[in-house]
């Protein structure tokens, strides 16, 4: 019989991630073409986070990324969101973050304010950083710095928090790293649709 060859680890592991990101990119193109309103459910929001922080920690099983996580303040608070549009928020937010590590290792930050009005997510990596001359670009449709990608995962993100009548920025120091700011208002949101079935 002819021997059989195995793929090793290494190459199931690129495939999975090249498959992944291809998803990642479709789901991308899709939502921002659709991207007009939000159906709101009322959501624990650290649940949703967590759940985009362990999704991310599979697509970069690789990387030697410690992932801090106090986000203690909101492990109870529900609020009103799209639950699909908020998880591609934080699926773009973080697949940027491991991005960031050329060296495969490095920290994130993730942390939580709360007050009577917005909770505001704090997510934060020492990796490369933002050239300044591209910070103003980076929500802007079809911009990327990187070789594979559509550059929509950022104006996702932008749209999908304007929807929700927050606001997303991004503070970046070259070669110190990136920490992206999530508001969100915590009471109902105007122009957005319920969804009668939760």
């Amino acid at each position: 019989s002819f021997p059989t060859r195995r793929s090793s680890d290494l190459d199931i592991s690129s495939i999975k991630k090249c498959l992944l990101e291809s998803d990642q990119i479709i789901n991308n193109i899709l939502l921002y073409s659709k991207l007009k309103t939000s159906n709101l459910q009322a959501i624990k929001i650290n649940s949703l986070l967590k759940e985009s922080i362990d999704e991310a920690k599979g697509r970069f099983p690789r990387q030697n990324i410690a992932v801090n996580v106090k986000t203690d303040l909101i492990k109870d608070l529900t609020i009103e969101v799209d639950p699909l549009q908020m998880k591609e928020v934080f699926n773009n937010i973080l697949n940027n973050a491991f991005d960031a590590f050329n060296n495969n290792t490095g920290i994130i930050d993730i942390e939580s304010q709360v007050n009577d009005s917005t909770v505001t997510i704090f997510i934060r990596d020492n990796g490369e950083g933002i050239e300044k001359k591209n910070l103003d670009k980076v929500f802007a449709p079809f911009f990327t710095t990187k070789t594979q990608g559509t550059g929509l995962g950022l104006a996702v993100c932008n749209l999908a928090i304007k929807l929700h009548q927050g606001t997303i920025a991004i503070e970046s120091d070259k070669a110190k790293g990136t920490t992206v700011i999530v508001n969100l208002p915590i009471g109902r949101q105007k122009n957005a649709q319920k969804n009668t079935n939760s």
